[in-house]
């Protein structure tokens, strides 16, 4: 699946050092425009923080964009096409890869979602089943692909839908029980308390959930998982197949 013209949902903003979502640079430039010329021309990839961004809000879909003439680092995945869509499904159901793809979630939240500019988990026990230290690529069959990736928010798009994704962001979290379906599931806010999707998990999955996921107290988490989205009328849910295809950070 070839790379066009990659959009982001997030950067990384050198006076704040740290990454900032498309959600909260699009309020500061509505809401507070003093604070938005502060920090435009300071947003960069949040992957290899080479290209400069800038906010765009073309077809109402806010999103950021490179700066016209620059360029990634050559190990960003924005230089990768993306893996082809039925050879991802193969390495996400190889459970011979589940530590690799668990790790992968761990350098998201640390690359996308915190900013981190150097890899703390290059000394992780298990770093070694990752042939990519990128966290936002992979190796497969001899090449190296970009992952698919969206974040949690409320712009969800047709393309987003019943494929295998990385879903990530800073959310707020809530544990909820359906006595229809005897199932948990993890409702998914945006951070100003809009709905976005439920999680849902099967009764096996969930008791292999760490103690602390099970029992996390509702509030603002960093967030990222494995999973095919699904829409029923204005409805979104992912159905976790694998508790280490979760990862949330406290």
């Amino acid at each position: 699946m070839k790379k066009k013209d990659p959009k982001f949902e997030e950067a990384f903003c050198t006076v704040y050092d740290d990454c900032l979502s498309v959600d909260q640079i699009e309020y500061l430039s509505m809401n507070d425009p003093e604070e938005y010329a502060r920090i435009k021309e300071a947003l960069f990839c949040p992957e290899c923080k080479v290209p400069p961004l800038h906010l765009s809000h073309r077809f109402k879909n806010p999103h950021l964009k490179v700066m016209p003439g620059r360029n990634h680092d050559n190990d960003c995945s924005s230089k990768s096409d993306y893996i082809p869509r039925s050879s991802f499904k193969k390495y996400i159901e190889d459970s011979r890869n589940i530590d690799n793809l668990n790790l992968k979630l761990k350098r998201c939240i640390n690359q996308l979602i915190e900013g981190t500019k150097k890899n703390n988990l290059d000394n992780n026990s298990n770093s070694h089943v990752d042939e990519v230290k990128n966290g936002m690529k992979l190796a497969w069959k001899g090449s190296t692909y970009a992952i698919p990736r969206k974040r949690f928010n409320r712009n969800i798009r047709e393309n987003d839908l019943e494929i295998w994704k990385l879903f990530y962001g800073k959310n707020f979290l809530e544990w909820k029980y359906s006595d229809k379906t005897n199932k948990h599931y993890l409702r998914i806010y945006t951070e100003k308390d809009a709905f976005v999707c439920d999680i849902w998990f099967s009764e096996m999955v969930y008791s292999y959930l760490s103690s602390n996921i099970k029992n996390l107290d509702k509030g603002t988490y960093r967030i990222a998982m494995f999973g095919e989205m699904h829409k029923k009328d204005n409805y979104y849910s992912i159905m976790c197949t694998n508790s280490k295809l979760l990862e949330i950070s406290f």
